[in-house]
């Protein structure tokens, strides 16, 4: 997977939340974005999504040393050519998470 550059830059919305894969995917027919479920003690991002840059960090106040967070990876079709695609997809990332 392929996160955006770490500067705003004016991004629009979808630029600073969807991210792409970097391999098997040449005709980029797929996004995905990190969703950030209801949580206690988890806030940031943008609505309930992660920033793929760090200007609106997620941030964890957990209430005990067995915190648990679990994020969702949606996956959205780019209205691009499929027949492209490869039978897998592969990628990662890195994100920082820091909390108190």
């Amino acid at each position: 997977m392929t996160a955006q550059s770490q500067a705003d830059n004016g991004a629009s919305i979808g630029d600073l939340i969807q991210g792409g894969f970097s391999t098997g995917d040449d005709n980029r027919a797929l996004k995905y974005i990190i969703e950030i479920l209801s949580i206690t003690g988890v806030t940031g991002g943008i609505n309930k999504i992660f920033s793929l840059r760090s200007n609106n960090p997620v941030l964890f106040t957990p209430d005990s040393d067995n915190f648990i967070f679990s994020p969702k990876l949606k996956l959205m079709n780019t209205g691009r050519d499929f027949s492209k695609l490869s039978p897998q997809v592969r990628g990662g990332f890195d994100y920082t998470i820091t909390y108190q």
